[in-house]
């Protein structure tokens, strides 16, 4: 074998273990589950999964609900400004994103109703810029108390059942709960 065949022999098997376009390596993410991980370099970019100009790194977890549920979803990080995302399992359809700068680095979707299926959750930085850093990404219980509006509640009993009801459509959740809702009921319209 001459000398260009073995060039020609390592570029093939180089290009096989390039991930790609699109390709990301994701986590199996277990309902009440507390994690913790670190955006680099490495990782792969929202641009990468969603198209677009976004070029942040992003982590992505895989999470299947086998039954109606609800659920609250935290990342918290002091290296970087926290970035939630919730997507349909093919990055078509986002049912929540969260960056509230008003707790500083760290977010929380609260109350998200979930139909069955599987939905990608997306850690990534608020900004575009190279930003890097360890997270704690935590599921946990919605917590109800007596202070709770009783329209609220009225509200998340009848988006439950109708989430059990009708599996189109696909999440609800109490963070910036005006804007979820309009969607929600947009694409239930439709």
């Amino acid at each position: 074998m001459n000398l260009l065949g073995k060039v020609t022999i390592l570029l093939v098997a180089l290009t096989a273990m390039v991930p790609a376009h699109g390709a990301c390596r994701e986590k199996l993410l277990i309902r009440l589950d507390t994690v913790t991980g670190k955006l680099s370099a490495e990782d792969c970019t929202l641009q990468d999964l969603v198209g677009g100009r976004d070029g942040s790194k992003v982590d992505v977890f895989v999470y299947k609900v086998d039954k109606v549920d609800s659920i609250n979803i935290s990342l918290s990080s002091n290296q970087f400004d926290s970035y939630l995302h919730i997507y349909s399992e093919d990055y078509t359809t986002l049912y929540a994103a969260e960056d509230n700068s008003k707790n500083g680095p760290n977010v929380s979707i609260d109350r998200l109703i979930l139909n069955p299926g599987t939905y990608k959750v997306l850690v990534n930085s608020a900004t575009h810029d190279a930003d890097y850093g360890r997270y704690v990404l935590r599921m946990s219980e919605p917590a109800y108390s007596g202070d709770v509006p009783e329209e609220t509640k009225a509200y998340y009993r009848n988006a439950y059942r109708e989430l059990a009801a009708n599996p189109a459509n696909k999440a609800v959740s109490a963070t910036n709960a005006s804007t979820t809702i309009k969607e929600t009921e947009v694409q239930a319209q439709e």
